[in-house]
């Protein structure tokens, strides 16, 4: 399903969530890391980001961390409503994972930066951010977290040591482990699957991307490509049928091609728009509105 939602609003949300949990229900952030860290927490990559927006907020905080307020709320638009905005970037912009955004860089080192970073652009925080994800691969920090050693693992796994070593030295390694591989590490450290993806299931399409010439012709060549289709002519995204092909976006999802109708499942729509974006390499452009999926 696709749904229309305002990006800054999300943001925004996520940032009051952060913010009001720290100091209407006084939770530690090394607390709250943690409790974000959990399997309960899976609101956008579960597809529930419209219960997440609806929903009363102080509900929401009670799911995730588990307290009520105990304090009025107020508005607040310090370091831990700005925290908030910057996972969300991390999350849209970068299509990284929430919960590796938490793992890799810690509330409390999201805090930290908060000076100077909040006076600066958006993009150097994610650029910072690369660079802490670049220092603190995915595997290393699971093994620190589980107290664990290369060895201990390989000993519960059955996968050489040389291997995990090599998984552990870079995301990008880890990311290229066979799926039999990542299910071992997985099972063995009683960690959340989410944490050995490259990217989150969760894709914004943005009216920006909509309206952009190579996102078209990205879309149109890989549109064209899994249909065996031979020509991207008159490619149109919209939610009408317009001219003679047609990616329609709704239900059902269609694609129409000189009078020929294929059906598009769900998935395939998704996989194939979410390729499209990643292949385009927007990063960084998000506008306010966008379709969600």
């Amino acid at each position: 399903m696709i749904e229309m939602i305002d990006a800054h609003k999300l943001k925004r949300r996520f940032g009051k969530l952060l913010s009001n949990a720290y100091h209407l229900c006084h939770i530690s952030l090394e607390a709250m890391n943690a409790k974000l860290l959990l399997s309960n927490f899976d609101f956008f990559e579960g597809g529930s980001t419209e219960e997440f927006m609806n929903s009363n907020l102080e509900d929401i905080v009670f799911k995730i961390f588990g307290c009520r307020y105990l304090d009025e709320e107020k508005e607040d638009m310090g370091p831990l409503y700005w925290a908030g905005i910057q996972y969300m970037n991390i999350f849209l912009n970068l299509g990284i994972p929430l919960k590796r955004a938490f793992l890799c860089c810690p509330l409390s080192t999201m805090v930290d930066l908060y000076e100077p970073y909040h006076e600066m652009g958006e993009s150097r925080l994610l650029e910072r951010y690369l660079e802490i994800e670049e220092d603190n691969p995915v595997l290393r920090l699971l093994l620190r977290k589980n107290n664990l050693s290369v060895s201990s693992l390989s000993a519960l796994t059955g996968i050489a040591e040389t291997t995990l070593r090599y998984y552990a030295k870079d995301n990008e390694h880890l990311f290229s482990a066979s799926y039999d591989s990542i299910t071992k590490i997985k099972e063995a450290l009683g960690a959340d699957e989410v944490y050995f993806h490259r990217n989150t299931s969760f894709v914004l399409l943005t009216y920006a991307l909509i309206e952009d010439g190579l996102f078209l012709e990205v879309l149109g060549d890989i549109v064209c490509d899994y249909f065996s289709i031979e020509t991207k002519e008159h490619l149109k995204v919209s939610y009408e049928k317009d001219g003679e092909f047609c990616l329609v976006l709704g239900i059902p999802n269609r694609l129409v091609y000189q009078s020929k109708v294929k059906v598009i499942e769900d998935h395939e729509l998704k996989l194939l728009l979410r390729f499209a974006v990643y292949k385009t390499a927007k990063t960084f452009d998000i506008l306010s509105n966008g379709l969600l999926f």
